[in-house]
């Protein structure tokens, strides 16, 4: 084995291991989502640059081009959502779809996202981000589907300010919707607020606050680890031969109703230009609960590019992740797929 990708196989090793591999349950996160490299690391994402990702984490490590634009406008597209709502409109809706929605739906599920850049200024639109719903993935046995994402997502608008080389900030604005146990469709405002600080090209250290309205379903505690009203303090290191490490902790602050704090780590390493392969643990302190998690990037849309259009980060369009946790004393393989461009 190569001596340049010295962890690859201690990454397969981390994500896989256990004895109950014949024995899991396997379930899928619906495909729309934009944070599968997210899931890859464990969510270790509070100081890692990227895209929309970075807006349901923290929002000042959300970036666009590597260098200032005067103008541009971006769009970010999925081209395999159209497909799987046309062909289910009935799974994505969870009722008998109604005339002329499911074109709708099809259509505007292809256009994920909008940004607006202007020198180190970035506002951007993220548009039907899905909740991971616990109920509703212990049920998702289809590899690609989109079940229940009309009552289960959420719309961004943030806001990305670079001040300095070494300083930016954001925050994120959450309109959720979501199905109650009992009752119609419901809707609730969240956000986040970060700050990023670089001190020099191979450190950086990320700081946010999330905060959700009291009545939101605690979904975004389930995979994405995150807590209301509790910091999430994060380290992303960048070493030699394109390698990435991340550390997060969260729930920092005292929480009467989330005890412990959450330890994340991840680590991204870059094969061949074209080639991402992604592990992370989860670490609960409350009840000594681990998880890990495998991922995978694929085809670099960067390598095609100008350089005058190049992004911040790395730029995958197909995107692997799986979470292997436990949920009610059973073992769950959790499942992600992600296909994402951009124009």
């Amino acid at each position: 084995m190569s001596r340049k990708y010295p962890l690859f196989l201690i990454l397969i090793f981390i994500a896989l291991s256990g004895q109950e591999l014949l024995a899991q349950q396997n379930v899928f996160l619906p495909m729309h989502a934009s944070r599968i490299r997210a899931v890859g690391i464990a969510g270790a994402y509070q100081a890692v640059y990227d895209d929309l990702a970075a807006l349901s984490y923290n929002p000042a490590s959300y970036s666009v081009y590597r260098d200032a634009k005067d103008f541009r406008i971006t769009f970010f597209l999925t081209p395999a959502a159209p497909m799987i709502i046309y062909r289910n409109p009935d799974r994505f809706y969870a009722r008998p779809a109604r005339q002329g929605e499911k074109n709708f739906a099809a259509i505007f599920s292809l256009f994920k996202a909008i940004n607006f850049t202007y020198k180190d200024l970035d506002f951007g639109f993220v548009f039907g981000e899905p909740i991971f719903s616990t109920q509703e993935l212990l049920q998702a046995k289809q590899a690609l589907h989109l079940n229940h994402v009309y009552n289960n997502h959420y719309h961004t608008a943030a806001l990305h300010l670079r001040l300095a080389e070494q300083v930016s900030l954001g925050v994120s604005l959450y309109l959720n919707y979501f199905e109650p146990e009992h009752g119609q469709r419901d809707w609730a405002l969240s956000a986040s607020y970060g700050v990023i600080l670089q001190p020099n090209d191979y450190l950086r250290v990320g700081v946010s606050l999330f905060s959700a309205a009291a009545k939101l379903p605690r979904n975004y505690e389930f995979i994405d680890q995150k807590y209301n009203d509790a910091l999430g303090l994060g380290l992303a290191v960048q070493a030699p031969w394109r390698m990435q490490f991340s550390f997060d902790v969260r729930n920092l602050t005292v929480n009467q109703d989330v005890v412990g704090e959450r330890l994340l780590a991840g680590v991204e390493q870059q094969i061949l230009g074209h080639i991402a392969v992604r592990a992370g643990l989860q670490y609960h302190t409350n009840d000594q609960h681990f998880a890990q998690t495998f991922g995978l990037g694929l085809l670099n849309l960067s390598r095609f590019r100008g350089d005058r259009d190049q992004f911040k980060h790395t730029e995958y369009a197909v995107n692997y992740a799986l979470v292997r946790k436990k949920l009610f004393e059973e073992l769950y393989f959790i499942h992600a797929f992600s296909l994402q461009v951009r124009i």
